[in-house]
């Protein structure tokens, strides 16, 4: 096969997989792809943020590296001249010999780092995502320094990495959103990290959240939300329009926000009382099923139609309608 069918096919594949696999999968299925093309002894790929000098680390996805090295890198980082190369060159890919690039005395603390992770030689690109201030990083490291990467493997690597960033978009994107949810408006997902920043969000997420904080500029979560997810154990959050599901996998929290049902006011002999009556029954017979008065059954209905600010039974029945997900 000529490498560009090789290689047209791999992207037919790589937009293939973003479509069925789990996120954490599909990330090990396309550096496996991308090792057929570039060879490599191990690999970083991740959602940094630019802070000054350096980097800070929002997701990651490693081949042959230990989770230890995320913080070691980041420590160092602001040394890294192929961090600065590729922040100043985006969607370019360089690579660096570093026992080369970093012979001086004062690159002393890096050197160590990349001798201690074995990384001779690395390669490197980064581009922008479509959730600023996020930029998507990809390493490649072999380990001997005979074993240098040439200029063919940093072109492909500048031709196939758009291609990886959007797949990972479409692979998040089809993870969180239900296709066809019926309460589309009322529910809505994202991808964000433990410190807050997102990563994805789908269309109805920033609405909902903008409901319950009207200043949020839709970057970073909101204080109060990322505060209550920080709680060991915390599964979500409760607030006065609003509510957040969220489920913590590695690094990274996967969110369903939702509007507050306002039937959830309502008691449970008031919920009973305000189905029959959206059902059209009166109050007699209300109180009669019930085993209550009409006056104390007529109380129920005023205390009902304060609470959810509605003025008839044709009101009613329509909120019941709409609250149980059937328009």
């Amino acid at each position: 096969m000529e490498f560009t069918d090789r290689l047209s096919r791999t992207l037919i594949e790589i937009y293939r997989a973003s479509r069925e696999m789990k996120p954490r999968d599909f990330e090990d299925f396309a550096m496996g792809l991308l090792r057929s093309f570039i060879p490599f002894d191990s690999s970083r790929w991740a959602m940094v943020e630019l802070v000054g000098k350096g980097a800070i680390t929002h997701s990651v996805h490693l081949i042959n590296e230990p989770a230890d090295i995320v913080l070691d890198w980041e420590s160092v980082n602001r040394l890294d001249k192929m961090m600065h190369a590729v922040v100043g060159h985006p969607g370019r890919a360089h690579t660096i010999d570093t026992e080369e690039v970093f012979a001086e005395r004062k690159f002393g603390e890096i050197r160590d780092y990349t001798r201690r992770y074995r990384h001779a030689n690395t390669l490197g690109i980064l581009v922008p995502t479509t959730a600023p201030p996020l930029q998507s990083a990809i390493s490649l490291f072999r380990a001997k320094r005979e074993n240098h990467f040439d200029q063919c493997e940093l072109a492909l690597l500048e031709r196939l990495m758009p291609h990886l960033v959007e797949a990972l978009a479409v692979n998040r994107a089809i993870h969180v959103e239900r296709a066809g949810d019926p309460a589309a408006e009322r529910s809505a997902r994202a991808i964000a990290s433990t410190n807050g920043v997102l990563h994805y969000a789908g269309r109805y997420f920033g609405v909902l959240l903008a409901e319950e904080w009207p200043g949020w500029n839709g970057a970073v979560l909101p204080e109060p939300l990322l505060a209550s997810l920080s709680v060991p154990g915390a599964s979500g959050y409760v607030g006065r329009a609003i509510r957040v599901c969220a489920e913590r996998l590695g690094e990274q929290l996967f969110l369903q926000a939702s509007r507050k049902c306002c039937l959830a006011q309502l008691s449970k002999r008031e919920m009973d009382v305000a189905r029959r009556y959206g059902l059209g029954k009166s109050y007699k017979d209300i109180a009669h099923d019930l085993g209550i008065s009409p006056v104390t059954c007529r109380n129920y209905i005023q205390n009902i139609f304060k609470k959810l600010a509605i003025r008839d039974k044709s009101e009613l029945g329509a909120l019941l309608f709409r609250e149980n997900g059937l328009i």
